[in-house]
């Protein structure tokens, strides 16, 4: 992951903005995101024990009144959920690790220079994994 990003970087640096025809414009970045993690069910909730940062790439696009885009997040560190609980045999420690990354897709149209639909799609997704123990 490490190099990909390292690769991304380079190549952002290098090619910057494009300008394919007077009226296409096409942004290549960066994105970064510096985030925790909360989840509830039930009455319970759990927060993340330390916040993660996420990093990808982002293309824009624009041509007249068009304009579309992505962004692909991966976390560059696991989300770790720990807490203590009372289950049917007692109380027990939960750990919880979690690798994740974010995907978003937009598209829009302009209707004046100042404003413009757009609809997106945003997909979280990340692998779980975990243990519980008795701490008796």
């Amino acid at each position: 992951m490490k190099r990909l990003t390292l690769t991304i970087v380079v190549t952002v640096m290098m090619v910057g903005n494009l300008a394919f025809a007077q009226d296409t414009l096409v942004s290549i970045g960066l994105n970064s995101w510096y985030n925790s993690w909360k989840s509830s069910w039930g009455s319970e909730t759990v927060k993340t024990e330390k916040s993660a940062i996420m990093v990808g790439p982002t293309l824009k696009i624009k041509r007249n009144k068009i304009f579309g885009g992505f962004t692909y997040l991966g976390a560059m560190s696991d989300y770790e959920f720990c807490w203590d609980n009372y289950g049917d045999y007692g109380p027990y420690i939960s750990t919880y690790v979690f690798k994740r990354s974010d995907l978003d897709l937009m598209g829009g149209y302009m209707i004046t220079p100042r404003f413009g639909l757009y609809a997106g799609y945003k997909n979280s997704s990340g692998d779980i994994t975990g243990t519980s123990t008795h701490p008796l």
